[in-house]
């Protein structure tokens, strides 16, 4: 039994879903968005449904935006 380690990062796109590979956003520091391609050298992570331990959660900076832990 692992443990899923993850950090929220915002993004502008609210449709994204748990599962989904996301990259980083060339437009916006520090944000993500849907990958384009899986093997981009961008590609950062997956959205987690339940991460045994989050990162990152103090990031209210970013609101309104959605935040996403990867």
């Amino acid at each position: 039994d692992g443990v899923d380690l993850a950090e929220n990062y915002p993004s502008k796109d609210t449709s994204l879903v748990a599962g989904e590979v996301v990259m980083i956003d060339s437009q916006y520091a520090d944000y993500v968005k849907r990958a384009d391609i899986a093997t981009d050298s961008k590609v950062i992570g997956v959205i987690s449904t339940k991460p045994g331990l989050l990162l990152g959660e103090d990031r209210q900076k970013y609101a309104p935006d959605r935040m996403f832990p990867i």
